[in-house]
């Protein structure tokens, strides 16, 4: 009998080539195996990405920006450039001539944020409150946080309004405003990125500018 054997989940970076890459075996030996037919789907798709047919010699593509590539007993799918709209479960069958297997696995798609961005102005509009620190993180996934720590690495993240806005690709803009009240101390803040894991990746630091 012929089985499909893939990684659970595969890690692939917006921008980049992602492999996701699966092994044909055998519950006994079949030295001369013949893998007739791989097919690629994505869950929700109905559409096949990609179909390698042995027998023609040739790989009839469905979908552009994805290839099949069959090496021995290996049969991978290559996405050209990785998108957010490609995360998800996909699943493999392979056609030999001892049988047809199929299996899935998950594609984890990430982004790392660009480098944040902040500034103070004055604040007109919050009661009590004469500054307001302003600090922005975009092109990230899946959805981080913005945190903000005075010099003494207290955090002050709950007194910040934080925003957060899915683009058309995806991809997350991040942004969050602290409003710091009359007598505020500390004349510098840091606005830290951390990403969906909890990681902190990126800082910046703002002055309060207090007069």
């Amino acid at each position: 009998f012929v089985e499909v054997v893939c990684e659970k989940t595969i890690t692939g970076q917006v921008g980049h080539q992602s492999v996701l890459t699966c092994k044909v075996e055998t519950t006994q030996d079949i030295p001369d195996l013949t893998i007739l037919m791989v097919v690629w789907k994505k869950k929700g798709d109905d559409q096949f990405l990609s179909v390698l047919e042995k027998k023609a010699g040739k790989e009839i593509k469905f979908q552009p920006g994805y290839e099949v590539v069959l090496n021995n007993r290996t049969v991978s799918l290559v996405i050209t450039d990785t998108k957010v709209k490609d995360e998800g479960v996909y699943t493999c069958q392979v056609t030999t001539d001892s049988g047809t297997a199929i299996k899935s696995t998950y594609l984890k798609v990430t982004a790392k944020y660009h480098h944040p961005t902040a500034n103070s102005s004055d604040e007109k509009e919050i009661p009590y409150a004469h500054k307001t620190l302003t600090c922005k993180a975009t092109g990230g996934y899946p959805k981080g946080e913005l945190r903000w720590f005075d010099e003494n690495e207290t955090e002050w993240t709950k007194s910040a309004m934080p925003e957060e806005n899915q683009m058309e690709d995806g991809l997350f803009e991040l942004s969050s405003k602290l409003p710091l009240m009359r007598g505020s101390t500390f004349s510098e803040y840091k606005c830290v990125v951390y990403n969906a894991s909890g990681d902190r990746v990126d800082s910046v630091a703002v002055s309060s500018q207090l007069t």
